[in-house]
């Protein structure tokens, strides 16, 4: 079957009980408390999941060169945020091929910003995989604190290896979201 070029055929990935267990855990240094966030990425290329992160990064004038964000904080409306950047779709709890191909393209391709029309937990799994060595990707441990992951070729098995446990089937359209 040929799906080249049609945006309305996307592949989900869903994690086993297996690995969202393993996704429970940081995968990186656990930052508590905002004020000393800056001072773990400064002088490197940095990639935030989150509103919250990426927030207290830029308030700290630490420019992220990719912001993944849902205009969320824990699933509550986060205000302040806009739909800026490119958008995708990504669900709850799962990643679309879409979504992980977007976050890819902007690494390559000059960063910038992603607004994830659903979650974006799961896109620090893309975000790790798709970074150089020596970047850092920065993303929400919720209620614990900022986790700050030091990418390099152990951190990407291991997510690789985490990631090879995700279920495969084929995700429902997302063209006409109603979720904004």
């Amino acid at each position: 079957m040929e799906i080249r070029n049609k945006p309305e055929i996307d592949v989900c990935f869903f994690p086993t009980r297996e690995a969202r267990i393993e996704l429970s855990r940081p995968y990186g240094k656990l930052v508590v408390g905002k004020e000393s966030l800056p001072a773990e990425v400064a002088g490197r290329k940095v990639i935030t999941v989150g509103d919250f992160v990426t927030k207290v990064l830029n308030d700290a004038e630490v420019n992220p060169y990719l912001s993944i964000i849902d205009g969320k904080t824990m699933r509550n409306l986060y205000f302040g945020t806009k739909a800026e950047g490119d958008v995708v779709v990504n669900e709850a709890g799962v990643l679309r091929l879409s979504s992980m191909l977007k976050v890819k393209e902007r690494i390559e391709t000059g960063g910038g910003r992603i607004f994830v029309n659903g979650e974006e937990d799961m896109l620090a799994i893309p975000a790790i995989l798709f970074s150089e060595d020596g970047d850092v990707v920065v993303y929400g441990q919720p209620k614990a604190g900022s986790v700050v992951v030091k990418v390099n070729r152990m951190i990407k098995w291991r997510v690789n290896d985490i990631f090879s446990k995700f279920l495969r089937r084929d995700c429902q359209p997302c063209a006409g979201s109603s979720h904004f």
